[in-house]
């Protein structure tokens, strides 16, 4: 995990601590190297009716009007794909820096295993939110939570 993806991370989880309706966020980043494709962050509260959404999270820019972003691994993918078969709901939550803060974008209508190699995605497959309360909305919408 880069050091601009930990500074997401850390934000991310904090406006979800903060957040009304979050309650509880627990890092898994096991280290440099770890290959077993947990997402980045176990999040719970009442949105969540008190069960644990997993959310992995990734940095991107804006670059010709299509979102880049980093690379999602193979056992993320796996992992992510395991976890939907099994009748589980998990999400990718992408990071644009925007000064000191980030803007969100959530890949439209596409659980995140489906990717698969891509890393540019066009604006009509993207929301962004500017604020956490945004990015769960669009998650409801598309019944993840």
């Amino acid at each position: 995990m880069s050091d601009l993806e930990r500074k997401f991370q850390r934000q991310f989880k904090l406006r979800w601590l903060n957040w009304e309706g979050g309650g509880w966020a627990q890092d898994t980043t096991a280290g440099r190297g770890s290959v077993d494709g947990l997402p980045d962050l176990l999040l719970s509260g009442k949105i969540t009716n008190g069960l644990i959404f997993p959310l992995e999270l990734k940095v991107g820019e804006i670059v010709g009007g299509s979102l880049v972003i980093s690379q999602i691994r193979s056992s993320q993918r796996r992992w992510a794909s395991k976890f939907s078969e099994a009748g589980g709901r998990s999400a990718l939550c992408v990071g644009v820096p925007a000064g000191l803060s980030f803007k969100m974008a959530h890949i439209k209508n596409s659980l995140w295993a489906e990717c698969g190699q891509r890393t540019k995605f066009a604006p009509e497959e993207l929301v962004l939110c500017l604020t956490t309360g945004g990015f769960v909305d669009q998650l409801i919408k598309e019944g993840l939570l």
